[in-house]
């Protein structure tokens, strides 16, 4: 006897449905419920039709989400800043967590390195950051926004050194409770760093 399967090509919340070759059915719900908090639940349904060619019945899948807690979400994944030759540039909150959202509403409240700039030296409360503590390093190091706030994250380009592009480094945002960025402009949801270029002009040296 031959029984075929046929379900909703989407759910009650809006999921979307595909049916695999197997006989399972795929529930993708990508980021659509990334607003839930850690072990807030969720309930969504969905219909589907079952025949044996001569007996058809209808029946209701309900599922259960179950929310865990989302790092930032990158908004914007390349940013700039510009810098002069030979002075520091000071970061601001805005230059570095103005791209970043929190699904949960969650603060945002730190970052870390992928990559140093090639050209230059990051400084953090006055000490040069090192590439053991980059993001995969002996020693990683976060810096606080509360940091950033005061000043205490700086750029400074090598003596009369200039260029648009001058140096660009990578850094992930972490939430209070330490989740990772991400971006929906990745194939998955998983970790991604925001990308950071720094130009430098040049200026009339005496």
């Amino acid at each position: 006897m031959l029984i075929s399967f046929s379900c909703f090509s989407s759910t009650s919340l809006g999921v979307s449905l595909s049916e695999n070759p197997d006989g399972t059915v795929f529930y993708n719900t990508l980021d659509l419920f990334n607003e839930l908090a850690e072990g807030e639940m969720l309930e969504d349904q969905f219909g589907y039709t079952i025949t044996d060619g001569e007996t058809t019945d209808d029946g209701l899948v309900t599922i259960t989400i179950t929310g865990t807690n989302d790092g930032p979400q990158i908004l914007v994944r390349d940013r700039a800043v510009n810098a002069a030759e030979d002075e520091a540039y000071v970061f601001t909150e805005a230059d570095i967590f103005d791209n970043l959202v929190d699904p949960e509403g969650d603060d945002v409240v730190s970052i870390n390195f992928v990559n140093l700039p090639d050209q230059g030296m990051l400084f953090y409360d006055g000490n040069p950051i090192t590439l053991s503590q980059l993001a995969d390093g002996s020693d990683p190091l976060l810096v606080m926004r509360t940091d950033v706030m005061a000043g205490k994250f700086t750029f400074f380009g090598d003596l009369n050194e200039f260029g648009s592009p001058y140096g660009v480094f990578k850094y992930f945002a972490y939430d209070e409770f330490g989740a990772v960025s991400w971006t929906i402009f990745s194939s998955s949801l998983s970790s991604e760093s925001v990308e950071m270029t720094i130009n430098v002009a040049s200026v009339n040296d005496a």
